[in-house]
């Protein structure tokens, strides 16, 4: 055989086995072979949006960006009505970033009152109160536009409830988050700065409850961590009162009332990992993946060999039920778990959630079967154990303030002693929190790498 020869025989070989291929691919992916859904699966999806009332604090958020020369309770009343006709129109609950425009513009333009306020990280900073305080101090609120936003955070946290939008698109638009977080601020920072401690303390226990009650029953992640952030806050707040104000013993009752054990539903993510998957099925129900890629043709070749349902049992059985159970551990479970994943020895069953590569990138002849939805689970496999460790730190940044609350009712003395021998300890070892008389603070070594759990005596 000639040199040309080989090389014909060669292009006709490897033509056959790309026809093969793709032959393999049309035929196995073809909408016959398609899974039935998980029963689990059909639940997820058949989740649908109800009504909104004005009285809903989820509806109290958007209304914080609406213009400030309108009343907030209209304000309200119109983000309602919207998404409540979103609802009866489309079936859906969420705000395009158009329709979120159209309701927030002002003809006088947008308020700048936040741009010059102080900003800080409850969770790495463990002396945010004491930089709010010293900035007020020198800088008092004076001005009309933050004076009204104060009064609009002091109407939002008496709402009556908080429930969430169910549905979530990647062109929505939830409420600004921002807002609220530099409002929970300043709004216990300038009530200690200008009441005196029997005034302020029940101003705090409303916000601290309308932060507790976000937690709870909040199922998006962004809104997760700016609670888990605003209740952070709320603990360094109390430690400065306590170490700067002398306190009654009722007042140390009401304080100790006021910051109740967190439950395990206000630190465990389990649903709104529920929830944020439920969106991620639906992107699969409605085939609106293919719409992100790059060109028609990328698009086409991801329909070919995408199966919609065998998408969906594939992420609710290899990221959402993992996620969710690795949730609902105890912190000494999950504390175990992370010791596990630092000495690469982790329960197969929490593989999709510590950035860890999936089997699926490794070829076999079964990957050819939806290899579009198994290539879109890499994107939702990722580090669900980083979300975790903040509500684990903030549990036990709980026991901390506890902690420091004992203390001071025995006027700081023996400290040491006191430390070691208390109720309140280390919530991933159940050893004794540490104590540093050099920097005179209470302590623990956060989960999350970046954090600071550590109180001032």
């Amino acid at each position: 055989m000639t040199k040309k020869q080989k090389l014909k025989a060669f292009f006709k070989w490897t033509a056959s086995i790309v026809i093969l291929f793709i032959t393999t691919v049309l035929v196995i992916n073809m909408d016959v072979f398609d899974e039935a859904l998980l029963p689990e699966v059909e639940a997820m999806l058949a989740l649908k949006p109800t009504a909104f009332e004005a009285n809903n604090a989820y509806i109290g958020l958007f209304a914080l960006s609406g213009p400030i020369d309108k009343e907030y309770q209209q304000q309200k009343i119109k983000f309602k009505n919207k998404l409540n006709s979103k609802i009866t129109n489309t079936g859906y609950d969420f705000l395009t970033l158009d329709e979120y425009n159209e309701l927030v513009k002002s003809p006088t333009g947008q308020s700048t009152w936040y741009k010059n306020q102080p900003t800080c990280s409850e969770r790495t900073e463990n002396n945010c109160f004491t930089q709010i305080v010293t900035h007020l101090k020198s800088t008092p609120i004076k001005d009309a536009d933050t004076l009204k936003m104060l009064d609009r955070y002091q109407q939002l946290i008496q709402s009556e409830y908080y429930q969430e939008a169910i549905d979530y698109s990647f062109v929505g638009k939830l409420p600004n988050m921002s807002q609220p977080m530099t409002l929970n601020r300043l709004y216990l920072t300038h009530n200690y700065l200008t009441l005196p401690t029997d005034q302020f303390l029940p101003l705090f226990a409303t916000n601290h409850k309308f932060w507790r009650t976000v937690l709870k029953d909040s199922h998006f992640l962004i809104s997760k961590m700016v609670a888990s952030a605003a209740i952070r806050f709320h603990y360094q707040f109390i430690t400065a009162v306590i170490n700067q104000q002398i306190l009654t013993e009722q007042q140390f009752i009401q304080i100790e009332r006021i910051l109740s054990p967190l439950s395990s539903e206000e630190t465990s993510l389990a649903h709104a990992f529920y929830i944020e998957h439920r969106n991620s099925l639906l992107n699969f129900k409605l085939n609106d993946l293919s719409d992100d890629q790059s060109s028609d043709m990328s698009s086409m070749a991801f329909n070919l060999a995408y199966q919609p349902n065998a998408s969906m049992n594939l992420i609710y059985l290899n990221s959402t039920k993992p996620s969710m159970a690795m949730s609902q551990l105890t912190s000494k479970d999950f504390f175990k778990l992370m010791q596990q994943i630092s000495n690469g020895a982790v329960d197969k069953q929490f593989d999709c959630c510590i950035d860890k590569t999936s089997d699926y990138s490794r070829f076999s002849p079964s990957i050819l079967y939806n290899l579009s939805g198994k290539t879109f689970l890499q994107y939702l496999s990722g580090a669900y154990h980083a979300y975790n460790k903040r509500f684990h730190d903030l549990n036990g940044m709980h026991q901390l303030v506890m902690l420091r609350l004992e203390l001071a009712r025995q006027n700081d003395q023996n400290i040491s002693q006191i430390v070691k021998q208390s109720k309140y300890r280390n919530t991933y070892t159940d050893e004794a929190f540490k104590y540093d008389p050099k920097n005179n603070e209470i302590l623990f070594n956060c989960l999350e790498e970046t954090a600071n759990c550590a109180l001032k005596i």
